[in-house]
């Protein structure tokens, strides 16, 4: 199966382009965000999810191998395609899209065209927890401060805690030592988690 493409765009539609890539055209359906970034006669590269069907070979690409792997959760989930799923990612980025699964934003999800509020609510019991590990890059591993931090969230979310708790008492530790090390963040994430309980 093709997992990665870089070429030429040599035409834009509404949802799709045509990559050459040594003298072969690929038509590969792309997020409507990533689309808008795209102009005729660029050279691109994409990470690849070939679907196929028994009337069809689609291709669909995305700019980072997070965002693939997220499409790729989605067409888990019963009741999402490939429509539903692109439309997902091309509404919300990587990042906003993981969150609302998490924090199981219905409202968000479900505003999305193509998804239904019972859609919506499937997409974030199946995969609520399977984002996490899905997408180590979340937006709080971007902007925490050390490597420590972002072992502490992994290590909370083993223990069986719910990826958002996590992230919200790895928050108030990171306030209590801002450069804390691991054995500092763990501990005081473990006595909030306590507390919470």
């Amino acid at each position: 199966m093709i997992s990665f493409l870089r070429g030429k765009i040599i035409y834009i539609k509404e949802k799709e382009i045509c990559l050459e890539v040594q003298g072969v055209g690929y038509r590969v359906f792309v997020p409507q965000r990533l689309l808008k970034e795209l102009t005729l006669e660029q050279e691109v590269a994409f990470w690849v999810e070939t679907l196929v069907r028994e009337d069809a070979i689609d291709l669909y690409g995305f700019s980072e191998q997070p965002e693939r792997e997220l499409f790729k959760l989605l067409l888990k989930v019963s009741g999402v395609g490939p429509k539903a799923a692109l439309n997902l990612l091309s509404d919300l980025d990587t990042a906003e899209l993981a969150r609302a699964i998490m924090q199981e934003d219905l409202k968000k999800l479900s505003g999305v065209s193509g998804v239904g509020k019972k859609t919506a609510e499937r997409i974030t019991l199946e995969l609520k927890e399977k984002v996490f590990k899905a997408l180590p890059e979340t937006e709080l591993k971007k902007t925490a401060l050390n490597r420590e931090a972002s072992e502490v969230l992994e290590f909370l979310v083993s223990l069986k805690a719910s990826p958002v708790e996590a992230e919200q008492v790895l928050k108030q530790a990171l306030e209590v030592y801002p450069k804390g090390n691991f054995e500092e963040l763990l501990g005081e994430s473990l006595k909030m988690l306590r507390q919470g309980k």
